[in-house]
């Protein structure tokens, strides 16, 4: 199955380029990569100012601002009366609107992966910025912008790793609470309308198997009991995510990624910060180093092939992933 791309329409193709080049370094074939803005749950996004409460609004506002820009520009290029100082006065135009409606326009992030959700999220602006200066020929504009690619290849080694048992459990964890919130929330809605509506609402076959479900494995039958069951599943997927962090897998996986783009001084930076825990800080080095050797020798997707087994072994085994490597 090839990448999974949701966006604006103007930008697909990009992506779908950009992924083919790099295919052949990656195990997993079918990311997910959504041009888009991460928000937090229950969801809350921005764009331009401007707040929404549901996911497909915000990216139906991005698409619709987006291709319109892109299609502004093209327009004006090909119009045969446009001269090249209205075509340049435009894209200055669009990079600074762009600019001010990015959401993490900053050099190394433009692009993010959520473990949560399995989607890798690539700043919409930053995105259009990179199609319209390199459609132009222009690539000394491009700047910071010429790291959209790299730092795409960069996010989708976490992407491939994240279909590990670790992240994968973590996953099933958010995603059930998410569900058990969700579903408490309608629950309280319709508490609101009377018990006529409840027991309407109820007889629903999706939400009657929900609630059987919460009933059955979860002794639950109220709200209050639905909002401690979210925060309990929500915990226990910290609680993993904190594992993975004292059994190096997280540091690994940078490693591993910064390879691919990034190079030793970034990787470096990330090792000085409070993400990486003390203990694991002096054996950073070697493994960026034995990770570098490795992939001369064998390659990169076999390399991270190899990295992939060694995470779950690690995780099963609650061994540290940097003793399983070095």
């Amino acid at each position: 199955m090839p990448l999974q791309y949701s966006g604006p329409n103007k930008l697909r193709e990009m992506f779908v380029e950009l992924h083919s080049a790099c295919a052949g370094d990656y195990e997993r074939q079918d990311p997910k990569v959504a041009v888009s803005i991460p928000a937090t749950f229950p969801f809350r996004g921005t764009f331009k100012g401007k707040g929404y409460g549901r996911q497909e609004d915000m990216d139906n506002d991005i698409g619709r601002y987006v291709n319109g820009m892109i299609v502004e520009i093209d327009f004006l290029k090909n119009t045969a009366h446009s001269k090249p100082k209205v075509v340049s006065e435009a894209y200055s135009k669009a990079a600074n609107d762009l600019k001010k409606a990015s959401f993490m326009l900053v050099q190394d992030h433009m692009a993010t992966y959520n473990p949560f959700t399995d989607v890798l999220f690539i700043d919409p602006c930053a995105a259009a910025l990179y199609y319209l200066l390199s459609n132009d020929g222009n690539t000394d504009n491009l700047h910071d912008f010429v790291n959209v690619p790299m730092q795409f290849r960069h996010e989708l080694v976490h992407s491939d790793l994240g279909t590990g048992k670790a992240v994968c459990e973590i996953r099933q964890l958010y995603n059930e609470g998410i569900d058990i919130f969700m579903f408490g929330q309608e629950l309280k809605r319709m508490e609101s309308r009377g018990t006529k509506a409840v027991k309407h609402w109820k007889e629903k076959n999706g939400i009657r198997a929900i609630a059987e479900k919460l009933e059955k494995e979860y002794g639950i039958t109220n709200p209050s009991q639905i909002t401690e069951k979210t925060k309990s599943l929500f915990n226990d997927a910290v609680c993993i995510g904190e594992t993975e962090i004292t059994l190096g897998i997280q540091v690994v996986d940078e490693a591993l990624a910064y390879h691919y783009w990034g190079g030793e001084d970034r990787f470096k930076a990330y090792t000085a910060t409070e993400k990486v825990p003390e203990d694991i800080k002096p054996m950073a080095p070697d493994l960026y180093n034995a990770l570098g050797r490795k992939i001369k020798k064998d390659g990169k997707l076999t390399t991270l092939k190899e990295v992939k087994t060694a995470i779950d072994t690690a995780f099963e085994q609650k061994r540290n992933v940097l003793e399983i490597l070095l």
